[in-house]
């Protein structure tokens, strides 16, 4: 039996091994230029599209009102990586609302875009945004039983997901959001559109 213990090792760490000889040590490798463990890209597309149809409802004590989206556009990009998972970034999103009105409020010329980059998996169909991830600017012209509010200057407002929100990225290259709920105040405002066609950059 043989007994003994080691009293000096030397490791040495690679980002980029040499196939053939793994466990070999190539001292003018240099230092990692990259964090380790990331998936690898295989590829990578940059799309978008128009929404034609869509709404925002808007639900809490003495409301229960339905925004129409008049019209709404975005862009994404996609990353297939090479585990075969799908990194979906909705790096654009701009949408017009009709005019409504909730309880004693009237809202007018409402316009909703996305303040920042929105990152998301796909799974199957399913693109899943992680609450929070989600922040829109709600810029609209806001009255108080019949009395405009600041002379009438449009008012903005941020809002984020405050759950999970979930949205469809069909296989016939389309894209709609299904549920996204945003809590304002006592009352939850959820975005669901009409499947849109997705068109890739040129």
């Amino acid at each position: 039996m043989l007994l003994g213990h080691i009293k000096s090792a030397t490791l040495n760490l690679s980002c980029a091994p040499d196939a053939a000889q793994p466990f070999v040590a190539n001292p003018s490798a240099g230092p990692c230029e990259e964090p380790a463990n990331l998936p690898a890209l295989l590829a990578e597309q940059e799309s978008g599209g128009i929404i034609h149809d869509g709404t925002l409802t808007v639900f809490g004590p003495s409301v229960n009102t339905h925004a129409q989206v008049t019209s709404a556009s975005f862009d994404l990009r996609e990353v297939l990586n090479r585990d075969m998972s799908v990194e979906f970034t909705l790096t654009r999103f701009d949408m017009t609302l009709a005019d409504t009105s909730a309880g004693s409020f009237d809202f007018s010329r409402a316009e909703v875009a996305l303040a920042s980059p929105a990152s998301g998996w796909l799974e199957d169909e399913m693109i899943r945004f992680a609450p929070g991830m989600l922040q829109f600017v709600v810029t609209a012209s806001v009255a108080v039983d019949g009395e405009p509010l600041f002379d009438g200057a449009p008012s903005s407002a941020e809002y984020t997901n405050s759950t999970t929100a979930t949205a469809v990225r069909g296989v016939d290259g389309s894209f709609a959001f299904v549920d996204a709920t945003f809590q304002v105040g006592e009352h939850t405002a959820t975005l669901n559109t009409e499947p849109a066609q997705i068109i890739p950059a040129q």
